[in-house]
């Protein structure tokens, strides 16, 4: 029976592939066969011609081939190119791109156009456009009969420089994005705006220039804005939106979906906002919890009067109304008591004079020689790293934890500690970011605390901002330890600081101070009294014969009065009562 079923098999008319099936399947335009609906049939096969292959699903490798290949297509449209020509500034901009668009085979949007030294350059995006300027080349003759050779290569996409210009651009694109009559800001997918694209402009709001240019914009001009939407920007941190919160006070909605959000901890710097509804899909943050209820309580912890969270209605949240909160008291100036005030300014002046000089060596002069010096980094996500020879030396002790470690990261003795101060990059400190704190003040021992934002300067970053702690302890006339902290500089900082001119000196507001001190209302006294102090101890110390801290036990214990403290010294010593130790180095 099976014998004759082969047989019927096998001379049967077979169909032709490339035709319909005498069943009533055919061929759809993905090569791929199926029945026709009234043949109750659900299977589907998939011919591969390449590989011979009519199993059902075809090789998986061709399609991930298939994958790749429409992938790499896109990546290269998406990619910059730069494009140079030689000796262009020659000719005007109008007549190079004029020239250029006519011959071009593909339209192309010139961004970022300017002149670098004898050449001509601006940027284009994806391949195929590169391509077909570059067979531009020697076709464009200006009326000298010079013929400009057009060169083009990939390269990143440099920064925009927001001059005047860009800005007053910037503000027409959001102008006609800005809906007046609800307060609705639509700035997504800032980078595709087909105003800025005409105007040779890319403006991607993932830098932070860009969004904090963005954000001055929306504080200036609209600060009743009600909605905002920002999606689709490839936004990453939020950091810029903390100065939004203290203007914008109507804000109730904001769109953020589609962007790159890792954590959750970023929305918190919207939340001075009492945001009613917010957009989170699309971001890595909202798609990284197990369940809904804790992405729901996630949000509220920071905004509790939220009534919709990605376009879902919530329920009314269960709590206590504890009423508006208070904000904490803002931060005082510094704190100098009236009797140091001329000393701190002067050392600080002098101090910071010389370590923003191109030789820190006199610094040499400040240090005692058992002095103790220290410095710790901490580099905040997504911004300018520190130069790693820093990073070596920085005794963080959150991260070095072995002794060994500790102590070898402790310069000891002026030669160390101003031997790793050359080793820093060149700086210039902002006096008038200066906070300065007295902590402790005697006449022999006083602390000064100094925050503040300085600027700095390498080769590899060129200028950065950063912001400092520093903690001096000073005897008279030397300090004994100085610890030092460093990190990057708030985005409040880098817009008060960040554009000042290296070659500018900055205006000191301590200078500016009147200088009046006195001890106990009647004694007048200045830094002098401390470097007074300090010569005395030192002559003291040759006269005798004894170490400077004995000499200066000594002195103290009869007031700084020389006379008395030698007389006493020499009956001391003539009885034989002045220990050894006390001539000891």
């Amino acid at each position: 029976m099976s014998n004759e079923r082969s047989e019927r098999f096998r001379n049967q008319k077979r169909p032709d592939l490339r035709t319909k099936f005498n069943t009533g399947g055919q061929f759809n335009r993905n090569n791929r066969f199926s029945y026709n609906k009234n043949q109750n049939r659900g299977r589907t096969v998939y011919f591969n011609n390449a590989n011979n292959d009519f199993r059902r699903g075809g090789h998986r490798n061709n399609r991930v081939g298939r994958y790749n290949a429409n992938r790499n297509e896109d990546d290269l449209e998406n990619q910059w190119y730069k494009v140079t020509i030689p000796h262009g500034c020659k000719s005007t901009k109008d007549f190079l791109l004029n020239s250029l668009q006519s011959m071009c085979e593909k339209p192309f949007v010139p961004f970022n156009y300017h002149n670098d030294g004898q050449s001509v350059v601006f940027y284009v995006m994806g391949q195929d456009t590169s391509e077909s300027l570059k067979a531009c080349s020697r076709r464009i003759t200006n009326p000298n009969g010079f013929k400009y050779t057009i060169i083009s290569s990939r390269a990143p996409f440099p920064s925009t420089q927001l001059d005047s210009s860009t800005i007053n651009h910037l503000k027409e694109a959001m102008s006609r994005r800005y809906d007046g009559n609800r307060k609705i800001l639509d700035i997504s997918k800032f980078r595709a705006d087909s105003y800025l694209l005409e105007q040779g402009l890319f403006i991607p709001l993932n830098r932070t220039n860009m969004l904090i240019a963005i954000i001055r914009i929306i504080k200036e001009n609209i600060p009743d804005l009600i909605s905002l939407n920002i999606a689709d920007n490839k936004l990453s941190i939020l950091e810029p939106f903390k100065s939004i919160t203290d203007t914008c006070k109507l804000l109730k909605a904001v769109d953020l979906s589609n962007n790159q959000i890792r954590h959750m901890s970023e929305i918190e710097n919207l939340k001075g906002l009492e945001l009613e509804q917010l957009l989170l899909r699309g971001n890595p943050c909202a798609s990284s919890y197990k369940d809904h209820t804790s992405y729901i309580s996630s949000v509220r912890a920071v905004f509790p009067k939220i009534l919709k969270l990605d376009n879902e209605d919530l329920p009314p949240p269960i709590g206590f109304d504890v009423g508006e909160s208070s904000k904490l008291v803002s931060s005082l100036g510094s704190h100098i008591p009236p009797e140091t005030n001329e000393f701190v300014v002067g050392f600080i002046n002098q101090y910071f004079a010389i370590y923003d000089s191109d030789d820190r060596q006199p610094l040499l002069e400040a240090y005692h020689d058992q002095a103790l010096f220290s410095f710790t980094i901490s580099s905040n996500k997504n911004q300018v790293y520190f130069p790693s020879h820093m990073f070596q030396e920085s005794r963080n002790l959150l991260k070095v934890r072995d002794a060994n470690s500790k102590c070898k990261l402790l310069q000891q003795g002026k030669a160390n500690i101003v031997s790793t101060l050359c080793g820093f990059p060149k700086t210039k400190h902002e006096l008038d970011s200066f906070l300065i704190d007295v902590y402790l003040c005697s006449q022999n021992l006083i602390n000064i605390v100094i925050n503040g934002v300085y600027r700095e300067i390498s080769k590899k970053n060129g200028v950065q901002t950063r912001a400092f702690c520093r903690s001096f302890l000073i005897i008279p006339n030397l300090i004994i330890n100085d610890l030092l902290f460093l990190t990057n500089a708030t985005v409040e900082q880098i817009q008060k600081y960040g554009k000042s001119s290296m070659e500018t000196p900055a205006t000191n507001k301590m200078e500016e101070q009147p200088i009046t001190m006195t001890v106990n209302g009647d004694t007048p006294t200045s830094n002098s009294m401390y470097m007074n102090k300090a010569n005395m101890v030192k002559k003291f110390s040759e006269a005798t014969g004894m170490n400077e801290g004995f000499s200066m036990q000594c002195l103290e214990e009869f007031s700084y009065n020389l006379e008395t403290a030698m007389d006493a010294f020499h009956k001391l010593n003539q009885n034989g009562e002045i220990p050894a130790e006390a001539f000891q180095a």
